[in-house]
Formats: C-alpha cells, sequence, structure tokens
C-alpha cells in the first residue's frame, strides 16, 4: 500500500538505510499516541497524552507541541525522527472512477475531480492519489482512485507543531491509511470477503474497507463520539458505504467490522453496529501477533500503521 508522502523523505540518510527504530505518531483531535517500533517489527515502547479539557483552548499548535514534549519526557522516547498520521476535518478524502488513461492524463483528471469537491481553491490544496485497480463498468475499463487534498496550510500547521516540540518528520500520512497497514500486519485477511475498519475519532471517522490485502474504499466523516445519534449516523453511513461498494465495486460479502480508535468503546456501540449492519463487530487489537497486551491498543491503530510505513 503506497502511503500518503506529501513531504517525502526529509532526511537523506534514511534514504539509504533502514531504520532499526521507528517511530509513528498519531496527532488527534484530543490527544498525541505513539508507537515505537524495532525491526521485527516489535513494539518497544507506546502510549498516549490527552490534550487539557478546555474546550475554550481548542487544539492550538501549542497544545499540541506541548503535549508532544510531555509525552516524550514521561515515556523517555528515544528518538526525534517520527512518521506522522494525521486526522483533520480539513484534510479531504473522495473515492472516484475516471476511464484509463495516460499517466499524465490520469494527474489532470484527478486535479479536475478534486477542484469539484473540495471546499477551497486548488491552488491552495496539495493533492495526492491512490490507484486501487480497475474495474469495468457500463462497459468501459474505469480506474478506481481515492483522491486526497489537504490545504497547504494545515500542512504547514502540523510541520510547526511537530518541529516546535522538537522533532522530525519522516513522512506526514493519513490515519485511514495507517490504520489499514496496522491491520494487515496483525490479522488475517479472508481472500474472499471484505473487512471494513471503523477509526472512530474525536472529530473526523473514517470507513475503511479491504478486500483482502487490498484497499478497496475509503471516506471521512465528520461525527462526534460518543452520544446516541452519533450510532445512528454511523450505522446509516456505513450501510451506505457498503451499499456504494456493493453496487459500483461489486464487493458481496464482508466477514466483519474491526473498531479502532478512542471512541471505538463508546458504550454499546459495538453492540448496536451489529445489530444495524447485520456484520460481527470486534474491536481492533494493532498487536494481535506482537505479543504485547493492552486494554487501550484500539486508540494506537493509526500510530503502529504510521511506524510501520
Amino acid at each position: 500500500m503506497k502511503t500518503f508522502d506529501i513531504l517525502d523523505k526529509l532526511n537523506f540518510f534514511d534514504k539509504l538505510f533502514e531504520e532499526k527504530v521507528k517511530i509513528g505518531l498519531d496527532i488527534g483531535a484530543d490527544s498525541v499516541k505513539f508507537v515505537q517500533l524495532k525491526e521485527g517489527p516489535k513494539v518497544i515502547n507506546h502510549g498516549y497524552k490527552q490534550f487539557p479539557n478546555d474546550h475554550t483552548s481548542g487544539r492550538s499548535e501549542e497544545i499540541i507541541a506541548s503535549a508532544l514534549r510531555a509525552l516524550w519526557k514521561e515515556k523517555r522516547i528515544k528518538g526525534k525522527e517520527v512518521r506522522v498520521a494525521v486526522s483533520d476535518p480539513e484534510i479531504y478524502l473522495r473515492h472516484i472512477s475516471v476511464p484509463k488513461v495516460a499517466k499524465e492524463e490520469l494527474i489532470k483528471a484527478v486535479k479536475w475531480q478534486a477542484e469539484k469537491y473540495i471546499s477551497f481553491p486548488i491552488d491552495d490544496a496539495i493533492v495526492e492519489f491512490q490507484t486501487l485497480g480497475s474495474s469495468l463498468k457500463e462497459g468501459l475499463d474505469q480506474m478506481d482512485i481515492i483522491i486526497v487534498a489537504a490545504k497547504k496550510i494545515t500542512v504547514k500547521k502540523y510541520l510547526r507543531v511537530i518541529s516546535s516540540a522538537g522533532l522530525v518528520p519522516v513522512i506526514l500520512d493519513i490515519c485511514p491509511f495507517a490504520a489499514a497497514r496496522a491491520y494487515l500486519s496483525n490479522y488475517a485477511p479472508n481472500a474472499d470477503a471484505a473487512t471494513t475498519i471503523i477509526d472512530v475519532g474525536a472529530k473526523v471517522t473514517s470507513i475503511i474497507v479491504l478486500k483482502g490485502e487490498s484497499l478497496e474504499f475509503v471516506r471521512t466523516i465528520e461525527l462526534k463520539p460518543p452520544v446516541a445519534p452519533f450510532f445512528m449516523e454511523l450505522a446509516k453511513e456505513i450501510n451506505r458505504s457498503l451499499a456504494y461498494c456493493e453496487a459500483e465495486l461489486f464487493i458481496r460479502k464482508v466477514d466483519r467490522i474491526i473498531l479502532c480508535g478512542g471512541g471505538a468503546r463508546s458504550d454499546g456501540l459495538e453492540k448496536y453496529l451489529g445489530q444495524e449492519t447485520g456484520l460481527p463487530v470486534e474491536i481492533g487489537d494493532p498487536f494481535k501477533r506482537m505479543g504485547l497486551v493492552d486494554p487501550a491498543g484500539h486508540c494506537l491503530m493509526a500510530a503502529l500503521g504510521a511506524a510501520l510505513s
């Protein structure tokens, strides 16, 4: 799976040598989380830091940087280079299908499509895309693509925050891709069926559909747990997404839903989604094959996925 890498490698030596230790960092709406891996991979350190419970302060750059500095001190984290996954309402994802064309024409098509869906000028955006594969629709060969568009000022904000905390960003990823990578590293995907991962964040929730080891569909929505309307809206959006996958991507069998993210254990969510979707639902364990037991592991799925990038 290709990483959403809008920074490219910032450290020249990282291009030449495999790092023996990698740090994955997830910057969320209410906390920062990290997982530190050594070759194997094996978890050697992990944890998280909540932001102050002060809604008037919001999630300012200094609050995030301060939480990162405190986390590095409290957990005695050695290493400054970080592979960062972010989830932000100002980062847009869109699943599209376009006719098969040459690479140069595809880039133009993606930019044109992005311009239709994002709410800010295309010149103010960094646009990347991930090709998922091809399909036959209405007798035409189509390419399935996920477009990722982020405001340049949003990307610069994260770079400032990371730098202010004394850290060095190596890769900037997005949480849905990171969560999918973590799932694939710890589960045995069913090649004949799809798995849906729901990454429940404090502000943004992601719906990710994998068939075997192939990423088929990603969607992000602004839903805030843990209130009851959130349950109903999330179930509706999951069913809508799966209906799209069946009609447009010919995915007719989904074997389970995996919940991860800070809101995954919202009281009653697991049972409710099972009832509303008719699918088995379980809490994700990113350390399933790594010999680590942590009741809060579901919160660290994206951080692990970032470290694995």
